[in-house]
């Protein structure tokens, strides 16, 4: 980008390889409106391996790819993935961001959606917070503030409600779908041969589920259905993955894209089983119509953590929507 372009920069703050995808997409395609600046953390190890992997296939026009630990300078449009941060929030209620564009952020995106569409007495939190009062209260200024000034846009690959959009939009916020247009022509033919592909889930490693019947699950679908394919989420340790690689039938593949771009080149007749998760979402619109079927396998009663009500709650809401 040359010094002319920053009178029209965009600047985005990543935070996860989703997000990165995302706004790289969203770039590409012109949806922010100029060229961007994507600053992103630098403590991630997949999100670091994610901007080396596309470094080199991003138009430089419209991309400058930036490490970062303190993004928050310049004013304009900014693209997020984590509409409930406090950084983001205090700095929306200061009128330091006339313009907000939130990208996908996995199911959160989803719960940002739902807490748009209630109207702005709902506090923008996420959804297994408990927030003191005085951080409530900041959540919801900011929920009313974007409201007023029509300055908060959703761009998600994800499907969301026809209610829930019209709600939203009805409330003040713009909503708009895509389908990755410009990652999907990333997809390599590095794909795994298998006829089946697990995708990975961190439910156990963030304290919801039982490891021990998650690793169990992993080692009855390759008993009942033959050599797999498992792709590991970016929270699942090295030993977790070791103990996973080590099941007869079972090969952990690592890939150097999200496994929504990952996957597209699957060859038509492959099986993808996930348990309820993002990539069961972005994942069943974008699979289907190139001859792959995506399989949602639901979570026994028995393998949930105390403590994981919240979650559960959230995920029941995300079922009901779309039965």
């Amino acid at each position: 980008m040359d010094r002319d372009s920053t009178r029209a920069l965009t600047r985005a703050w990543v935070e996860s390889p989703l997000q990165l995808l995302s706004v790289l997409d969203g770039a590409h395609c012109g949806r922010w409106g100029g060229p961007t600046l994507v600053q992103h953390r630098t403590d991630v190890p997949a999100l670091t391996a994610l901007v080396e992997a596309l470094a080199p296939r991003v138009d430089p026009s419209l991309v400058t790819l930036r490490p970062s630990a303190c993004p928050w300078t310049g004013r304009g449009t900014w693209v997020v993935g984590d509409a409930f941060s406090g950084r983001v929030q205090a700095r929306a209620a200061a009128g330091m961001l006339p313009r907000v564009v939130v990208t996908d952020d996995g199911l959160a995106t989803l719960h940002l959606l739902d807490l748009l569409a209630q109207g702005t007495d709902a506090p923008l939190v996420r959804a297994r917070a408990t927030p003191h009062p005085v951080r409530r209260a900041l959540a919801r200024r900011v929920h009313r503030a974007l409201a007023a000034a029509r300055s908060l846009e959703v761009v998600t690959a994800l499907p969301v409600p026809p209610g829930t959009r019209a709600a939203a939009e009805a409330s003040g916020f713009l909503v708009h779908q895509h389908d990755y247009a410009w990652a999907s022509t990333l997809a390599q033919g590095d794909a795994p041969p298998e006829q089946l592909v697990v995708v990975g889930a961190a439910l156990a490693a963030d304290g919801l589920v039982r490891p021990d019947a998650y690793r169990a699950r992993i080692a009855d679908l390759a008993q009942e259905h033959g050599p797999l394919a498992y792709l590991p989420h970016r929270r699942q340790d090295p030993a977790t993955l070791a103990a996973l690689g080590s099941l007869p039938g079972v090969r952990v593949h690592h890939a150097d894209l999200p496994v929504e771009v990952a996957l597209l080149a699957l060859a038509p007749g492959t099986r993808v089983r996930c348990l309820p998760s993002t990539p069961a979402l972005t994942l069943g619109g974008l699979l289907p119509a190139r001859g792959v079927s995506v399989e949602v396998d639901l979570i026994p009663e028995e393998w949930w953590m105390p403590g994981s009500e919240g979650f559960r709650a959230h995920l029941a809401r995300v079922r009901e929507d779309w039965r």
